[in-house]
């Protein structure tokens, strides 16, 4: 069961659908995709600027793409979620949203803690902590969301019917 309950202290109850490991990889994927493409049209305008990208010579050419990767890959997420209620392209994309436990909105600080134990999750290779750590916990919550009190709910569109419309009819209105 992937439903979690989540009391306010008012005592009204709501039930998120927890974001499974295989719905937040894919939208990883389409976050690296991104990520990407941000720093394929940074270097290709970084070289019509006259820089050489791959130039030894141009040594400070690379270490400008090489700092354009670092912000990105530090800056993306936390960026995406604090402008966007907690949802990267990808998380959007897979109708997915980062939110307190309390199922309260992302906050900047939650937001930049877990975004900062990214780099933790991803040891030794290719998240392999984050995975240990999310299988052993109900909400599928990796390190990072732990420490930050978060996790990654499936935002479920509600489609609403027509407005119920109150009418009086002839008998009504007669007796009235």
């Amino acid at each position: 069961d992937t439903t979690t309950e989540i009391e306010t202290p008012e005592h009204v109850r709501f039930r998120h659908h927890v974001a499974g490991p295989a719905r937040r990889f894919f939208a990883y994927v389409l976050d690296l995709l991104v990520r990407g493409v941000i720093v394929l049209v940074l270097g290709i305008a970084l070289s019509l600027a006259g820089y050489s990208v791959g130039d030894q010579l141009g040594g400070a050419s690379t270490g400008v793409l090489l700092v354009i990767v670092f912000l990105v890959e530090w800056f993306y997420y936390l960026l995406c979620e604090i402008a966007w209620s907690g949802r990267s392209p990808g998380k959007r994309a897979l109708s997915l949203r980062v939110v307190g436990d309390g199922g309260h909105p992302l906050k900047v600080g939650q937001s930049l803690l877990r975004n900062l134990l990214r780099a933790a999750d991803f040891l030794p290779s290719m998240y392999a902590v984050g995975v240990v750590v999310m299988s052993n916990d109900k909400r599928f919550r990796r390190l990072g969301d732990l420490a930050a009190g978060t996790m990654v709910i499936v935002e479920q569109s509600v489609n609403i019917a027509l407005a119920l419309v109150a009418t009086m009819n002839a008998a009504t209105a007669d007796a009235q």
